[in-house]
Order: C-alpha cells, then structure tokens, then sequence
C-alpha cells in the first residue's frame, strides 16, 4: 500500500487542503479533477519531486530524500522522453538488455508492434504514450504512476490502455493516474476527486489489496558500450560534417605546429651559417680608454667570480678561455733583445703538400682558437682529419688554387704561445702619464701542424676582422702553454717614441742611453679573453645585453643577421596566430555542435529521469558516454590525421610525422572537446531541470 498526506501550496496561498491519500495493490487508483487544479502536482508529490506530501510510505517503509523510489515506482507522463538516436527497441534494451515475450506480449495489447522499429520522431503523441507505457510495463514496478494517459488517444486505443493498465493491477501492481475522462472514471477501482481544496475519496470497491509478490526489473549497466556507438553513428548529417570539420582543424593545428617547427628550425640553421652561438668577453685594464678584443691593448685577467658570473647567465652554455693575436702586432707583446725591428715581426710560414712540393710565404696571419665540442660545420668547406690547423680561405690560396691538395699536407709556421701576464712591459699615455697595461707576454715556437681542413671563408664560428686568419685547438694550445709557462722578474728598457701616441714599445732588455728602467711584474700566464658559448644563436643578443650592463666588452656576429632574428620572430608570431585560430575554431566549431545537441541532450536526461534514475545515476551514464564518444574520436582523429600527414611526408618530403607529443596534443584537445565542453554546456546535469 501506498499513502500519505498531501498539501499543495504556492506562495502562500493554499490551493489543497492537507488531505489522507492511499493506493492499493491489485487496483486501478484515479484522480479526477479539472485542468490545473494539481492532479500533476500530486502524481509528482508521489516520487518526491516536490515537498507536498508528509507522512509518505510505501509497503509499510517510510519515505524520504534518501529512499531509493526506483525500486518501487515507474512513471509515465503527457509528454514522454526518449533517447532520438535511438530506436524503442533499442531503448528498452539500453534500459533492460532484453527483448523478451513481455515486450511483444504487452506491445501487441496496446497495438504498437510495429513502432518497435522505429525511432522518437517517428511516432504519433498517441504512440509515443503509449510506448512510454510499454517501458513502464516492462520495468514490473509495483507502482505505476501515469498522468493523463488517454489523453490523446481514440476510443479504440483508449480502451486498449485501460485493458492492459486492468490487467498490470491484476497482476498485484497499483496503478495510479490522473484523468478527466469519464470513462476511466467507471473502469477504476479507487476514484479521488478535487473538491473545495479537498481531495475526497468519491469511488471505492473495497478490492482486497493483493499480496502477490512482484519482482521489480532492475536498471542495466552492462553493454551500454554498445548502443553508445549507435547514438554515435546516428548523429544528424551537420553534425557529422562539424566533426570532420573539427578533425580537418586538429589536422591543420598539428601541420602548423610541426611545420612552425620546421621553419623556426631552418631558419636557426640559418642564423647558426651566418652567425655563432658564441661571445668573446673580456674586461678593459682600468684607465684604458679605447679597448678592443685584440690581447695586445690589454685586457685584463678575469678573476674566478666573473667567471662563475659568466656561467651563471641563463642562456650560457659554457664558458672557455681563449688566446688570439695578429702576427703584425704581436712585436708588443714578445720576448726580445735589441734586434732589429724587422727581425722581430718576421715571420715565413712553409706547407708541406703530400706530392712532397713545399710552399712558402711571409704574409701575417691572425691565430685564433677553435674548440672540439663545437660544431663548425657550417664555416668548415673542406674537412680532411679532426684534429689539426684550419686555414681559411683566404690564407689557404696563398700556397694553391686547388684548396683540396691541402689534404694530408702539413704547415710549418711560428706559433705564438701565451707565458705569463705581465705589468709593466707596456703602458698607455694618458695625459702625459705613463700607465701601465696588464697584459699577455708571448713567444714564438717553430711548430708543424697537420692541417685538418679549409673554410669557407674566415670564419671559424665568431666572425672575424683580420685577414688570412688561422685556427688551432684549444686543447692543442693548452700542450704548448703547460711546457712554456714562466714565473720570473723583468727588467726592461723603454721609451717613448711619442708622447702623444697611447703606446709605447720596449725595444731592449739591455739598458741604453734615453731609455726608461722598467720593473716588469709577472705571474703565470690566466687569459684575458674568454668565449661565452650560448645555448642558441637566438640567446646571443640577450646574453651579449647582459654583459655589457655588467661592465663586460662583448663581441659577437649577431648584428650581422638580427634582421634575420626579426623575421624569424615574425614567423613565430604568425605561427602563433594560427596556431590560436585554429585552437579558437575548434572550440567554438564544437561548442556550436554541443549546443545544438542540446534538445537531444535533455531529452536523453528526461528519458533516464523518467525511468526514476537518480540525477548521480544520470551523471554517471553521461560521462560514460562522453568518455566513449571521446576514446572512438581520438582513435578517429589519430587515424585521419596520421594518414594526412603519411600522404604529405612522401609527397612534399616535409620531415613531419605523428610523433607523442602530437598524440597527447590531439587526446588533451578531443578529452576537453568531447568530456568537459559538454559537461560545461549542460550544465553538470543539475541545470537540465528534469523533472
């Protein structure tokens, strides 16, 4: 049994009185009463969609908020929902996994046989009342609960509801409906009537209520898979035509994003053949006032915290040491007796060929370093062996037109070799003052070098000013430095050639008229130049600001090629752009599609709402749903895309491919499109407001 105490108020005003209301097994209980006097309200009272009934029980249990109503009633309304993508059958078996004789037994009773294969739209409002009766029927609730279940049926099919809703009571089930009809009216067992705010029991049997024992068809959870795929293949057309819209978008997202790559890539191969990753850094000696790269104007020594300094600018690679010196200029820096002028600078450079021709010249040269773990691929036009001397082009044609004979060759030449730093060997007028310049104290060792290989032009990384430019290892370098190293006093003779000039040079460690008693101070040799090796090209500018704010001299290639920067900046932002646009585009594109799903959406929620599910149990489904939808349009997407970018690779040789990141780019993208935009659109299921 059934009962409970109804009260229906709305805003203060009452509009049903408090009034005893009961329902039986084994009878037909009717409400009778005109349009809007809150028949519907009760039915609704009745499976706690509302707060009018108090004292509410079933079978004896009492009901509230937390009693599981499924287990008991089913209800059937004016206005049915169902799921419209798919068919009635399909829908009981989403329900109920079956498709037993009670479905054709009770479909046969209310002549709708022949609705079973076919979807929502298709049917009648008659039909699709009483199709929702045929769900009602097969749930075997001991409690139907049907509102104005006749209403829009013929006599025929009327009388064929009212047989079979007689047969479902006498079967030990309680039916309860609202109606006007007067023909319900004589075929009740229980008939209650709206009278001055009373609801008043007018007709009464006095069936004895059956006992029988009714076994309630449980929901089904199990192979929903299946008709999740259904509802999937039998979205509208422009539904279908959004979604390869939305994968043709993903397709183009990740082409931009691997062919952004791919520019961004060969332009920095650009800017790596036109420029280098690395920084020649130095400190002035203080009171210099014009100091450039070159050792001989003095550079002063860097302690070991403007080294760590250096190593510690984000963006810096590694920070080497680095000797480089003009063979014009070294004179400066040399050890020397009072020779002739000509003897000291003098210097002949011999290239042993492999045909045994030996080839000689007195052209100066500039003697730079290069480091193994640097790539110089670029700068390098002919390489013979790893290890060696790198001439550049300029100074290789000296000795031969034909740049390859230098294979195998050898080069006989005076290494200038840095010993100690000096104080005192050199100074700076200024003002009429002498001031001394901390500087690199140099030999020369008659060395043979194999040459390892020809530039391309001058450059060995770092662009240089200097002409017929030469190249050794630093490591190579470091051997010669170790065996030469010196610690000793220093007594010279200098003077000054011209008050005016801001150099003046030691002729003689011999002591002659005219000439200035020097003390020089030594010490073993530290560099003064160090290359900064950045992390990329594009990390120079911003390191090389850096330095020079930190009162470093910096040098590098950049301003050469930061027109070239600027346009691949350019390139990025409009990679950017699209890159946005296309994220854009598929948003809305699939906002727009869940949008317009919308109807479908709540009707899906009415339908499962109806069938007393709770709004978790709805919840729950959905997001099943959704996560299956999401997982066949990821494998869709990944499919399509793959044989996209397949066809582009073999026929445009672009070195694109699905690689992970791709993957987890389209799955993160998909899982917010198909799992979260929808969840945000519905509103999380509670502003569906089924009801």
């Amino acid at each position: 049994m059934l009962k409970g105490t109804v009260r229906i108020s709305y805003q203060k005003r009452i509009l049903l009185e408090s009034s005893s209301f009961e329902a039986k097994k084994g009878q037909i209980t009717t409400i009778v009463g005109y349009s809007g006097c809150g028949k519907s309200t009760i039915l609704k009272a009745l499976q706690r969609l509302n707060n009018f009934v108090s004292d509410y029980s079933i079978d004896g249990q009492d009901v509230d908020s937390n009693t599981n109503l499924s287990a008991y009633l089913i209800s059937v309304f004016q206005k049915p929902s169902f799921i419209e993508d798919l068919t009635i059958k399909e829908q009981i078996a989403f329900l109920y996994q079956t498709e037993s004789q009670d479905m054709y037994k009770w479909a046969k009773k209310l002549t709708i046989i022949d609705c079973l294969d076919k979807y929502p739209r298709q049917l009648s409002g008659g039909q699709q009342i009483r199709v929702a009766l045929l769900i009602g029927l097969l749930k075997n609730a001991p409690y139907m609960l049907l509102d104005e279940p006749t209403a829009s049926l013929d006599k025929e099919n009327k009388q064929a509801v009212i047989r079979v809703l007689q047969e479902y009571a006498n079967l030990g089930n309680c039916v309860i409906l609202s109606t006007h009809d007067s023909y319900i009216y004589d075929k009740a067992n229980v008939v209650y009537v709206f009278e001055n705010k009373k609801l008043i029991k007018q007709k009464d049997d006095f069936l004895q209520e059956s006992n029988c024992e009714i076994t309630t068809r449980v929901k089904s959870r199990k192979k929903r898979k299946y008709y999740f795929s259904k509802l999937l293949n039998r979205k509208k057309t422009e539904h279908r035509y959004l979604t390869g819209f939305t994968i043709l978008s993903l397709f183009l997202l990740v082409f931009t994003l691997q062919y952004g790559n791919i520019i961004i890539a060969n332009q920095n191969n650009a800017l790596s053949a036109l420029s280098s990753k690395e920084i020649i850094v130095s400190i002035p000696n203080s009171g210099i006032i014009d100091n450039s790269i070159n050792p001989t104007t003095g550079a002063a020594t860097l302690e070991k915290e403007d080294i760590e300094f250096l190593e510690s600018i984000e963006g810096v690679e590694e920070v080497e040491w680095r000797f480089q010196t003009y063979s014009s200029e070294t004179f400066f820096s040399l050890e020397y007796n009072n020779d002739d002028f000509e003897k000291i600078i003098e210097s002949n450079t011999i290239i042993k060929f492999q045909n045994s021709q030996e080839i000689s010249s007195s052209e100066s040269y500039f003697q730079s370093v290069y480091y193994n773990q640097i790539s110089y691929d670029t700068d390098v036009l002919y390489q013979f062996q790893e290890e060696g001397v790198y001439l550049s082009n300029e100074f290789a044609s000296l000795f031969s037109e034909d740049l390859t004979s230098f294979e195998g060759a050898t080069i006989e030449i005076d290494l200038f070799i840095p010993v100690y730093n000096s104080i005192g060997k050199v100074y700076s007028m200024i003002e009429g003052t002498p001031f001394y310049v901390e500087m690199d104290s140099i030999i020369k060792q008659r060395v043979t070098l194999e040459i390892a290989g020809i530039l391309t032009g001058s450059n060995m990384g770092i662009e240089t000013i200097y002409s017929n430019p030469i190249y050794v290892s630093q490591e190579t370098l470091s051997k010669y430095i170790a065996e030469n190293q010196r610690d000793e006093e220093i007594i010279t003779y200098v003077k000054t050639i011209d008050e005016d000039s801001s150099i003046s040079v030691i002729k003689s460690l011999d002591p002659f008229e005219g000439y200035e008693r020097v003390v020089v101070e030594t010490g073993p040799w530290e560099p003064s130049l160090y290359t900064i090796i950045c992390e990329s090209v594009v990390d120079v500018p911003e390191v090389t600001e850096i330095l020079n704010e930190a009162g470093f001299n910096a040098y590098s290639s950049w301003s050469e090629v930061s027109s070239l920067y600027d346009m691949e900046e350019n390139n990025n932002s409009i990679v950017s752009i699209f890159l946005a646009i296309c994220a854009v585009v598929i948003l809305i594109v699939n906002i727009g599609i869940k949008a317009n799903n919308r109807k479908d959406e709540k009707s899906y929620s009415q339908f499962l709402f109806d069938q007393l599910y709770s709004k978790q149990e709805i919840r729950m489904i959905k997001i099943r749903k959704h996560m299956y939808f999401f997982f066949c349009r990821t494998i869709q997407a990944i499919i399509s895309i793959s044989c996209f970018i397949t066809f582009l690779s073999y026929t445009t040789y672009l070195p694109i491919e699905i690689n992970k990141i791709t993957v987890l780019m389209i799955v993160t993208i998909l899982f917010v499109l198909e799992v979260v935009v929808p969840l945000i659109v519905e509103g999380k299921i509670k502003n569906d407001k089924v009801n």
